[in-house]
C-alpha cells in the first residue's frame, strides 16, 4: 500500500502507526492549502516579508531565498515557516494579485483555455445557430496595443458576409456583401421586404443609390434633393488652380443658379439664373463676368445685353449678320424667308439682303443681288 494518495499526495494512516494524530493533521493542513487554493501571487521569485497565516504563492523557475530549490511549486505559510507542495496538472487556483481564476498546465499557471468551445453565451443562452450569444448594454472590441480588424468571412461568393440590425429579431438594416461580393446597405420595413439603398462595385468602386450595377462613379436611380438654408451642390475640378475649380449649383428666393465659386465659398459670380413662378420658369438670364448676357422673358422674348425686351429679338447694340459674296450665298428657300445676309458684291454695292423664300433680294430696293 501506498504511503499517499495519488492526487494530492495526502500521507495516509498506516496501521500500528504511532502518533497517528501527526499524520492526520498533516493531511488537514494540505487540504486547507488545496482545496479552494488562493494564491497570493504566481510566478512569485522571493519571499514577502511578512506573510500572513496561510498566505499560498506560486513560485517561478527560480525562486531565491527560503523558496530556493523549490522551483514551479506551492509555498504556503503555516505554523512560522513554508511548506511546499508540488502542483499536478489541471489544479485550480485563484489569482488573488490579477484576479483571475487559472489552470496549472504541468509548466505553470495559466487562465483556463477555450479553445474550442461549442457554445457559449454571456448573460444569455447561445444556441446552434448563434452559437456566440452575448446580452449587454454595449460590447467592446479592444485593440492589443496598435490595430485592431474584425473580420466577417463568408464561404463563397453568392453567400452573405453582413451586419444585421433588427427591431424586436426582425431585420430592418444590413451592410456587407450580401449575395456577392460587391459592398451593399439595405433596408427593410418589416424584415422581409428588402431595398437595396446603396451599392459599391467590387470592381471598378463605382457607387449606385437605387441601382445595384451603377455605371457611373455616382449614379442615382431616382430623384435627388437638396435642402437647407443655402443648398448647394459643388462639382470641383481636380485639374484647375485654386479658386479656379469649383462650380456650384445651388438654389435661394424662388432662383435657381450656376456660380463659379472660390476655394472658401466667400465669393460666387452667376453664369445662370433661372426664377420660377410656382412650378413655371418665368424667366433665364445667361451672365459673364457678372453682367447679364442673355435675358429670356417670360413670353419667350428675348433680349441681349438687357432685360427688358420689347420684340421676339430685342439687342442692346450693334448686330452683325453673316457676310457672303453671291455665289456662296446659302439656298434661299433652304433658310426661309425673312434670313438676313450681308452680299459684298450685290449689284450696286456691298448690302444688307433679304431672303423671300424663294430669292435673296436687296433689303435697299427689293431687287435680285
Amino acid at each position: 500500500m501506498p504511503d499517499a494518495t495519488p492526487a494530492l499526495g495526502l500521507p495516509y494512516l498506516l496501521p500500528n502507526q504511532a502518533q497517528k494524530h501527526v499524520t492526520h493533521n498533516e493531511s488537514l493542513a494540505m487540504l486547507d492549502i488545496l482545496v479552494q487554493l488562493v494564491l497570493q501571487a504566481h510566478d512569485a521569485t522571493a519571499p514577502p516579508g511578512s506573510p500572513d497565516e496561510g498566505d499560498s504563492y506560486g513560485l517561478s523557475a527560480t525562486p531565491s531565498g527560503d523558496w530556493a530549490g523549490h522551483g514551479g511549486e506551492i509555498a504556503s505559510w503555516q505554523d512560522g515557516a513554508w511548506h511546499f507542495l508540488a502542483p499536478q496538472a489541471g489544479w485550480r487556483a485563484w489569482s488573488a494579485a490579477d484576479p483571475a481564476l487559472l489552470v496549472f498546465d504541468g509548466a505553470a499557471w495559466q487562465p483556463p483555455g477555450f479553445n474550442p468551445v461549442a457554445l457559449l453565451g454571456v448573460n444569455t443562452s447561445a444556441d446552434t445557430t448563434n452559437r456566440f450569444s452575448v446580452k449587454s448594454p454595449a460590447s467592446l472590441f479592444d485593440h492589443a496595443g496598435s490595430d485592431h480588424h474584425l473580420k466577417v468571412n463568408k464561404a463563397s461568393v453568392a453567400d452573405t458576409a453582413s451586419l444585421l440590425f433588427q427591431t424586436g429579431y426582425s431585420g430592418r438594416a444590413e451592410f456587407g456583401t450580401v449575395g456577392d461580393d460587391n459592398f451593399r446597405i439595405k433596408v427593410s420595413p418589416d424584415g422581409a421586404a428588402w431595398t437595396d439603398a446603396l451599392t459599391i462595385d467590387k470592381t471598378t468602386g463605382r457607387v449606385g443609390v437605387g441601382t445595384g450595377s451603377p455605371g457611373f462613379e455616382l449614379e442615382v436611380n431616382g430623384l435627388v434633393g437638396c435642402s437647407s438654408p443655402s443648398p448647394g451642390f459643388y462639382l470641383t475640378e481636380t485639374d484647375q488652380s485654386a479658386d479656379e475649380r469649383i462650380w456650384r449649383v445651388t438654389t435661394g428666393g424662388s432662383n435657381f443658379f450656376v456660380q463659379a465659386v472660390n476655394d472658401v465659398g466667400s465669393s460666387a459670380q452667376h453664369g445662370l439664373v433661372m426664377t420660377r413662378d410656382g412650378s413655371t420658369v418665368n424667366s433665364i438670364r445667361l451672365l459673364t463676368e457678372g453682367v447679364i448676357a442673355l435675358f429670356v422673358a417670360s413670353g419667350q422674348n428675348v433680349a441681349i445685353g438687357h432685360t427688358a425686351p420689347s420684340t421676339r429679338l430685342h439687342v442692346n447694340g450693334p448686330v452683325r449678320v453673316g457676310q457672303y459674296a453671291k455665289a456662296g450665298l446659302p439656298d434661299a428657300a433652304s433658310v426661309g424667308a425673312g434670313t438676313i445676309a450681308y452680299v459684298t458684291d450685290a449689284s450696286g454695292g456691298a448690302q444688307l439682303a433679304c431672303s423671300n423664300g424663294a430669292s435673296w433680294r436687296k433689303v435697299s430696293d427689293g431687287a435680285v443681288v
